[in-house]
């Protein structure tokens, strides 16, 4: 399972500039989940998603904050 926590400013203004779909469509489309909730923790925006990790170093590359250019907080549950 994967956390990703952003700020709501970086995530409000993708979706004003209309680039979040693709930018979620691009993660999704990457873990293949199984589930994907999008909530508030602590206090930022979130998504949930529940994947199968049997080949996590493919995951390793999502953790760069400027690779999502929303600043992510990422989480890693096994």
């Amino acid at each position: 399972m994967m956390i990703v926590r952003m700020p709501h400013s970086k995530f409000n203004a993708a979706v004003r500039d209309g680039s979040v779909e693709s930018k979620m469509k691009t993660i999704l489309d990457e873990t293949k989940p199984e589930a994907a909730y999008f909530t508030e923790l602590e206090g930022l925006r979130a998504v949930v998603i529940q994947a199968n990790l049997e080949k996590a170093s493919r995951f390793l590359r999502w953790q760069s904050p400027g690779s999502w250019h929303l600043k992510p907080k990422w989480s890693f549950m096994w």
